[in-house]
């Protein structure tokens, strides 16, 4: 009888304790209301180099990396192209020019699409990564456009741009 009491008691212990939240299953404004939540760097989102159409935010969660793709009024994403981590294995051709088609994190929108998030790499602190974000726009008009954030020149014939972050 003892140990059927202690049983009981510890089923009941468990299944009222708490399970860890799940990161995935909650929305970007949810994550942005929480604690551990930490916007590290917003940079400009241009389209054909000198045409503001956005930003691109980059955030720590509970160590990990988000980057969120942000286009204002008429523009809107086709597709986005994100590198992450040290710059040494960013993906260049021949000319230095990067390669968006390998970077690691890619992804094709649906037509009207304004914001993306990627959920990148996990990060520790004092760790320093990275980030090439591109895309490929097109507004209302129809223009299409390629875009960076603003960030240094990489280097090669384009005018690609990048930035490092530290967490």
């Amino acid at each position: 009888m003892k140990y059927l009491l202690l049983s009981l008691s510890l089923i009941t212990f468990w299944s009222c304790s708490q399970e860890p939240m799940n990161v995935e299953t909650q929305t970007l404004q949810e994550r942005r209301s929480g604690n551990n939540y930490g916007i590290v760097h917003v940079a400009d989102l241009y389209a054909g180099q000198n045409i503001l159409i956005g930003s691109v935010e980059v955030a720590n969660y509970y160590d990990q990396v988000y980057v969120t793709y942000k286009t204002n009024g008429n523009w809107s994403l086709k597709k986005t192209h994100l590198f992450v981590g040290d710059f040494s294995d960013l993906p260049v051709n021949n000319g230095g020019n990067p390669q968006v088609g390998r970077f690691p994190y890619k992804r094709t929108h649906p037509n009207g699409t304004q914001e993306f998030t990627v959920v990148g790499p996990d990060v520790y602190s004092s760790s320093c990564y990275f980030h090439a974000a591109h895309a490929e726009v097109v507004n209302s008009n129809g223009q299409s456009e390629s875009a960076w954030a603003d960030g240094d020149p990489l280097g090669g014939n384009s005018w690609a741009m990048g930035f490092n972050q530290c967490y």
